[in-house]
């Protein structure tokens, strides 16, 4: 920040002496210098090994004495200065000007960044390995930090074959191939980066039963209570045109559907597995553990008075503008990420607006209390969020019961049905992979199970890394629903709107907030009713009561200068208490 100085009383004293003369009448000695810096914001970023020279316009500088003055120590003498940028950081320069009128002066600020070559970040797992089908045109674009400028050599099997930021390669063959890029800029080269491209007859499938979360449950393992039917769905990727086949303890079902109902007879463990077969004869086969627990209500939770959480059990958020911000920024692990996240919560039920963030599509909170909330056909419970007027960033509230007694959330979740449920452009059974990337300056690429591919595009606004520092994986997917994009741009401005949709989603300026007037920012809730869960096949679920509630960001869009739609939590409360 730019510091202003100013003359102590003393000084200003002494002007005046000097201005008068002894019959006390005010002569004129003339005008006082004026600097006028070549940067008007006083700021001159150079790079180390670099150097920068600093040349103000002096006005009324006759007879002038220049002086510089580096972290209050002199640097130089004369109407210009050169510095020598030799290592990072920032460094404060006074430059003063004296004449026999008067003097002046202006601080600067010189920020010495390091040297930025370029980053190279390929969208693949820890096998870097890439699949791509024979024949089909494929373009390969990795995210390229410190990109601008740069020049880009491909080679494949070490022969050079492109030298753009992309490489758009169409295979002949079915083999494995090398594929380097090499980048540079005027900083220096980059690490080369290796992949392998492997050409398929098309890609793999895949079927799987996802853990309940990041950190609870496991994959292909399920807890139903006893009398109640579990609707079993496995997530898909690469298919066309499935089929599916179903068996229990080795047993044929008649289902032959894609959701499957089990109402185990008894209380035990039951294996479910389901063979997925897509047009071209391509299989891949599910299987999941499912346990039978007690009766529904035996582990219903009473006695609790408190209406707010009583715990954040869960904070995986999605990459995101506002992730590794504030009190997060220091945060190691998924333990410390709940802890503080439960913080900001509780502060929020005294007046404060601290929200949390929860990135692009898929990133989560999950919440528990003192008791069970009942379902009792109303209004159950309610979310704030900081949505207002064009600015709505709706995430999808699923709920979950403890199925299973152990007070964690590793049960089964049920999405709330909100206005979009249903649709065509509502996706299920959606899943999203994000990549770590080799520097925190650029962007976080993604893939998802239908064969898309994107980037959650960097802020000016924020420089920070956006892949969440606690998650130690260098990839990691979320599963969920994913809503349509709802942003519009306004004709003329070219400002960006993140609408609204009509209710059931938290940081939604929908039907279902409460009502009254709140300034722009401030926590305002949506409420939601328990009956409104459903089944994987849409039925309803008909819950008694609920445990855990979920918020998830629920759209993938980046609106431009706004950044990524991501849902804000700011509170959750039981509406019966």
């Amino acid at each position: 920040m730019i510091r202003n100085f100013c003359f102590s009383t003393a000084a200003l004293l002494l002007a005046l002496l000097a201005s008068c003369n002894k019959d006390d009448v005010i002569t004129d000695g003339g005008a006082k210098p004026v600097i006028t810096l070549d940067n008007p914001e006083g700021i001159y970023p150079v790079k180390v090994g670099k150097s920068v020279t600093i040349a103000p316009t002096v006005g009324n500088a006759e007879g002038a004495v220049y002086a510089w003055i580096l972290d209050d120590e002199p640097a130089g003498s004369g109407p210009t200065f050169t510095f020598e940028a030799r290592e990072a950081g920032v460094y404060f320069l006074i430059f003063r000007v004296e004449t026999p009128n008067g003097k002046a002066e202006e601080e600067l600020r010189i920020e010495v960044n390091r040297l930025q070559p370029p980053v190279i970040s390929f969208p693949v797992g820890d096998d870097k390995v890439m699949e791509v089908e024979i024949g089909r045109e494929t373009t390969i674009a990795p995210t390229i930090a410190n990109g601008d400028g740069a020049t880009f050599v491909w080679t494949l099997d070490g022969e050079t074959v492109g030298t753009d930021a992309t490489y758009t390669f169409t295979p002949d063959k079915l083999d494995d191939y090398e594929l380097t890029l090499n980048a540079e800029n005027e900083d220096g080269k980059a690490e080369p980066e290796t992949i392998t491209v492997r050409v398929v007859e098309r890609f793999t499938v895949s079927a799987v039963f996802p853990a309940p979360s990041l950190r609870f449950g496991q994959e292909g393992a399920r807890n139903v209570s006893l009398h109640r039917t579990l609707y079993l769905r496995p997530v898909l990727e690469h298919f066309h045109n499935p089929t599916f086949e179903w068996t229990v303890k080795d047993r044929p079902e008649k289902g032959d559907k894609e959701v499957f109902a089990f109402t185990p007879d008894a209380k035990g463990e039951y294996t479910v597995v389901v063979k997925v077969t897509d047009d071209d004869g391509q299989t891949a086969t599910a299987t999941v553990a499912v346990t039978c627990c007690d009766d529904e209500m035996s582990h219903k939770r009473t006695g609790g008075t408190n209406p707010f959480p009583d715990k954040v059990y869960e904070y995986t958020p999605a990459p995101g503008q506002f992730i590794n911000e504030g009190g997060f920024k220091d945060i190691t692990s998924a333990e410390e990420a709940a802890k503080y996240a439960q913080g900001l919560l509780e502060q929020n039920t005294q007046g404060k607006n601290y929200y949390v963030s929860l990135g692009a599509w898929g990133g989560y909170i999950v919440v528990g209390f003192d008791h069970s909330i009942e379902s009792k056909g109303g209004d159950d419970f309610s979310i704030a969020g900081n949505q207002f007027a064009q600015s709505s960033e709706p995430g999808i509230v699923w709920v979950m019961q403890d199925t299973n007694g152990n007070g964690l959330p590793d049960d089964e979740w049920y999405e709330l049905k909100g206005s979009e449920y249903g649709k065509p452009e509502t996706l299920t059974s959606y899943a999203m992979t994000y990549y770590r990337p080799k520097s925190d300056n650029t962007g976080i690429q993604w893939k998802d199970n239908r064969g898309n591919a994107g980037t959650v595009e960097r802020n000016s606004s924020h420089r920070q890394g956006y892949y969440p520092q606690w998650i130690d994986m260098e990839n990691y997917k979320l599963y969920g629903t994913r809503l349509a994009a709802n942003t519009t741009r306004h004709p003329i401005t070219g400002d960006y709107y993140n609408n609204p949709y009509d209710w059931g989603y938290a940081d939604n300026a929908g039907s279902d907030q409460a009502a009254g007037e709140v300034s722009d920012g401030d926590q305002r809730k949506n409420y939601f009713r328990i009956s409104n869960a459903v089944n994987a096949d849409g039925s309803a679920a008909n819950l008694k009561y609920i445990d855990f509630i979920k918020v998830q960001t629920g759209i993938s869009q980046n609106s431009g200068p706004l950044g990524e739609v991501s849902t804000e939590v700011l509170a959750f409360e039981d509406e019966n208490l």
